[in-house]
């Protein structure tokens, strides 16, 4: 399970993502904990994975093999890629979120992998990856509006880690990529300490207005 939002900004994106994976291929069931980003700042284009380990394979070729030239109108090329691995396995459910920087504007493309399923679009504003139905994403549909990068930290933090108490087995950890005019980075874990404090602030304001001790 995964939880992730990612986040159309007025001046570029925002994905914020849990960082757990979970695996029961050996016939043991585990979970991990890694980033679920790859990227390349110099050429403009960073993936989020979610669902099955697949997806890592598919974002790490994304990033290495889409051409630049290709960056406005991607879907034919990244369809291919993720073919050349989906294809081959017999059974999966894999997704990403893609980031492409070109012609002035960054753009947040969607791509969900079956066996012969694919479906890819652009994402205009806000799109959820992973546990869909969890109540957390209550404050991403309620709160999100089209507003700079850095006013969207907060609420893409807030929701990850409220997320992460809804299901602690599927959900865990946080790391947020932040795409505008500056770069594509992911934040340092000084920063994401700050807002997960915030997060902490927020939750307690919320049970101290509701009489919840």
């Amino acid at each position: 399970m995964t939880m992730q939002i990612g986040m159309v900004a007025t001046n570029g994106v925002v994905i914020a993502s849990d960082t757990k994976w979970y695996d029961d291929t050996s016939g043991v069931r585990h979970t991990s904990s890694s980033t679920k980003h790859c990227m390349d700042s110099a050429r403009g284009i960073a993936v989020a994975c979610s669902g099955s380990d697949v997806s890592r394979l598919v974002g790490q070729k994304i990033v290495e093999e889409l051409a630049i030239e290709d960056y406005s109108n991607p879907r034919f090329s990244v369809t291919q890629i993720a073919k050349s691995i989906v294809g081959r396995l017999d059974h999966t459910f894999a997704s990403c979120l893609i980031v492409l920087r070109g012609n002035n504007c960054i753009r947040l493309f969607s791509l969900d992998m079956k066996v012969n399923e694919y479906d890819f679009c652009e994402q205009n504003g806000i799109i959820w990856k992973g546990d869909i139905t969890n109540s957390a994403v209550f404050f991403g549909e309620a709160y999100y509006s089209r507003r700079p990068t850095n006013d969207l930290l907060v609420l893409g933090a807030h929701t990850i880690l409220t997320a992460e108490k809804r299901n602690s087995g599927g959900i865990g950890g946080l790391e947020i990529l932040v795409c505008n005019e500056e770069g594509f980075n992911l934040l340092s874990e000084s920063e994401l300490d700050e807002l997960r404090n915030t997060s902490a602030k927020i939750e307690a304001f919320e049970r101290e207005s509701l009489g919840i001790r």
